[in-house]
Formats: C-alpha cells, structure tokens, sequence
C-alpha cells in the first residue's frame, strides 16, 4: 500500500501569482465575486479542486464443520482501508463580496450599485483560506466469527452465533492531523506532541451476539426471526469532511461598516496575512 496520497493541487499561492489582474491572488485560479441578490456568483466552484482516491485492500476466509445436528461455521476478516483527498473548500481561491453601498447615494445594497462597485474594485468584505494539505487516511478493521445452525427438531431449527468487531483508530499519512482535545483545550498534531492516532483508541470489546430461529408450522409456512447486534464502521461515515485545525486557516476582512470600503481594491488583492498554527510550527 501507497503511504503518500499522489494527488497534485494546483498553486495555493507560494509565489504569490496574479489571476484576472488581482496582483495578490491566493491561487492561481479565479476567486469568487459575490454580487448579491439577482447576479450570478462568477468564480471556481467549491469542488472543482476537490481529488479523491479510495483503495480496499481485503481477506476473507472462512471454514463449515458438520458436526450431528449441528452445522459449524467460522471465519475471518481483515480490510485495510484508504481515503487519499484533497478538498480545498471554496475560500482557498479567495472571496469578495460587493453591496452597492460604495457608490450607493443612500449607502443602501442594490443590485445596480453592486456591479458599479464591481467595477470600481471597492471591495467590502472577503475571504480567502490556506486549506488542508493533500492527506491519506489510513486505518483497518478485523472481524471474526462463529455461528451454530443447530437443528432441535425436523420442524425447529436455531441460528446461534457470536462476532467480535475491531476498528483501528485513524491515522495519517505524514501524520497531518490534528484535533483539539476536550479536556486539556490543547491542540494536538500527530507525531508532535501526540501519537500517530491524536491519543484515540479503538474499542476492543465490540462483541455482536446473533440468535434467530425458523419453525415449520405447515409444509407451506415457516416462521422465523432473529435478533443481532451490528457495529458500524467510523472510518466510512466520515465522508469528505474531517477539519484539520492549525493546517486548515482562514484570514477574513470583515465589512468596516456602512459605506465604507476595504482598505485595498480588487485589482491589489487583499493582504496574504494567513499563515499556518503558530502552534502547530513550534511544536
């Protein structure tokens, strides 16, 4: 199995390149422009950046005895599981909103003004976010089981058995990943100040017992019903949605009130101020 996730993302702005005449861009793609009400929202969609590779690796085996009345199976599972992504979100190539209120006689948002103030560059608020690395998560799951179709009688017969369930915690690959602990408020990275699974542990007292029954009441009718315990799967219901705190940063300029424009014009970009957790960095 691959440990580094192969998914290039486009230039997150290292060089500082200018896109559409923004001279600081932070990336090398088109920013969104919000124009309120009644205009489109011209820009790079959220997902457009968005790469997933998934790879499961598995084995399974498993062995029948017949033993009288009874019919023994058991057996094994083993599956390692990969989730290599990048998910930029939508604010790495940067976001400006416009309201009309600049050019606006009465400081009021309108749809005539906004594109007025578009073509001024009088920018009132924006956004832009370094986004979380390329990364591969990494972990396994094991199941064992046994079960007992036990035969009583011509008309009765049981559906016994027991499975025990092991999930590893998550891991990733070059160990970007972090989280904030509940209980100390401290940040923790991985292979920093923290293990290469952030401190979690995997439960591993996931015992799922089976029982069920089938009697034949007539030749033509069989009652039957069971009754299981199931242990779903972490590692598959996180989806594409993990936040990763310290790595993933966003640097906002909030709207400096009415009628009144940000500092900066569309056409200088606004200031590349965000960097990644100081926290992080000195760890």
């Amino acid at each position: 199995m691959r440990d580094n996730p192969k998914i290039d993302p486009p230039s997150l702005g290292l060089n500082v390149p200018t896109v559409l005449g923004i001279e600081r861009a932070s990336s090398n793609v088109a920013p969104q422009f919000n124009l309120g009400s009644g205009w489109t929202t011209p820009g790079i969609n959220a997902n457009t950046y968005r790469r997933q590779i998934n790879n499961n690796y598995q084995w399974a085996g498993s062995v029948t005895k017949i033993i009288g009345k009874h019919v023994i199976k058991s057996g094994a599972q083993l599956r390692f599981n990969q989730f290599n992504v990048y998910n930029p979100g939508s604010d790495f190539a940067g976001a400006y909103t416009f309201t009309g209120q600049i050019t606006s006689s009465t400081r009021t948002a309108n749809a005539v003004n906004t594109i007025a103030d578009f073509l001024l560059g009088a920018v009132k608020s924006s956004v832009y976010a370094i986004p979380q690395p390329p990364t591969g998560r990494r972990n396994h799951n094991l199941g064992l089981f046994v079960q007992d179709d036990w035969k009583i009688t011509s008309k009765l017969t049981l559906n016994l058995g027991l499975r025990y369930e092991y999930e590893s915690p998550m891991t990733i690959a070059n160990n970007m990943y972090s989280r904030l602990d509940p209980v100390s408020a401290k940040l923790l990275v991985a292979g920093k100040n923290a293990s290469n699974t952030l401190n979690l542990e995997g439960d591993k007292l996931n015992f799922a017992p089976r029982v069920g029954f089938a009697y034949s009441v007539t030749k033509n009718t069989v009652v039957r019903s069971a009754f299981g315990m199931f242990y779903s799967q972490i590692f598959s219901n996180l989806g594409g949605i993990v936040p990763y705190p310290g790595f993933t940063v966003t640097q906002r300029f909030q709207d400096p009130g009415v009628g009144i424009a940000q500092p900066f014009r569309l056409s200088q970009g606004m200031p590349l101020t965000a960097v990644q957790s100081s926290t992080i960095r000195s760890l």
